[in-house]
């Protein structure tokens, strides 16, 4: 999701070992350790180090030391809260971190990781403090369309709502002050759920005019179609010749795979679309992605 954490914290403390083996900066660290001197930052080091390791429980020590050397670290509360399995262990961790935090900026931060948190909890009301606090964040940006990733974070947060109007014009807002194209997508993704189709069908036409490949354009204005009553079969069909054509077995697209798997269930072969819908879950790190494909199933959108 919005794992930027760790780059802040490597912005945060000087590069000097970019280009070692962690265990030999590991190694290195704790022999600076044991001098006693500048503590919390070698133990931020280390913690850092034993993370890219997958080292958890060794970076958990490290951070609640550097927390305890200075409880106004908010980078390691943080830090702590997004290595802790536990949801409700690691939202204490953030309550900490907003205890302590100043800057506009750090708010943001603090908040971004409130909302990811509670929305792994997955209930309805866990989600509709997640949009809470990316309010939030958003409120502390001075330019809140400016990161992609969290504007896309909220309209995910709110197609899982169902809240489908308000997802579209946030995303029509977000889509003419950003320019991320990727955001215009979803612009124009989030029309077609909230049903405005007369809207956006001229659009989606002119991309299936001009665009290369124009599976993804086709299965989104057979959407479209829907709502006339019309027969998909056609241009479905020629979406699934397309992805075929494109699709490698040996290094498959989850984009391609999901675009798949939308067709074959607009077209009612539901079967099919769930095996693609498992293979793009077993093969993509982009989960939001594959929740709303599914809840959009599962809605029958």
């Amino acid at each position: 999701m919005l794992n930027r954490l760790i780059i802040i914290c490597g912005l945060l403390m000087p590069q000097l070992y970019a280009h070692e083996d962690p265990h030999d900066v590991i190694h290195e660290l704790t022999h600076q350790i044991k001098k006693g001197e500048n503590l919390e930052d070698l133990y931020m080091k280390r913690a850092l180090e034993h993370r890219s390791l997958g080292h958890l429980k060794s970076a958990k020590n490290d951070l609640l030391k550097v927390t305890k050397l200075n409880p106004k670290q908010f980078y390691a509360w943080l830090k702590l809260a997004e290595i802790e399995q536990d949801v409700a262990a690691a939202l204490e961790y953030i309550k900490q971190a907003d205890l302590v935090v100043k800057s506009p900026e750090n708010k943001a931060l603090v908040n971004i990781s409130y909302a990811e948190h509670y929305y792994k909890l997955g209930s309805e009301k866990a989600e509709m403090l997640a949009l809470k606090h990316c309010n939030v964040a958003l409120s502390h940006r001075e330019d809140k369309f400016n990161d992609t990733e969290l504007v896309l974070f909220k309209a995910h947060i709110l197609h899982c709502l169902g809240q489908f109007k308000e997802r579209a014009s946030f995303l029509t807002e977000a889509s003419k002050k950003n320019g991320s194209i990727v955001i215009r997508n979803k612009q124009i993704d989030g029309l077609i759920d909230s049903g405005s189709i007369d809207e956006v069908t001229p659009i989606i036409k002119a991309e299936i005019e001009s665009s290369r490949f124009t599976s993804s354009w086709k299965i989104r204005l057979a959407k479209c179609m829907i709502a006339s009553d019309q027969d998909l079969t056609k241009i479905l069909n020629e979406a699934i010749v397309e992805i075929n054509q494109r699709f490698n077995p040996a290094k498959p697209d989850t984009t391609l795979l999901l675009d798949r798997a939308v067709a074959n269930a607009l077209l009612g072969k539901l079967d099919e679309a769930k095996k693609d819908l498992k293979s793009a879950e077993l093969t993509s790190h982009d989960q939001l992605l594959i929740r709303e494909i599914r809840d959009s199933l599962i809605r029958g959108k």
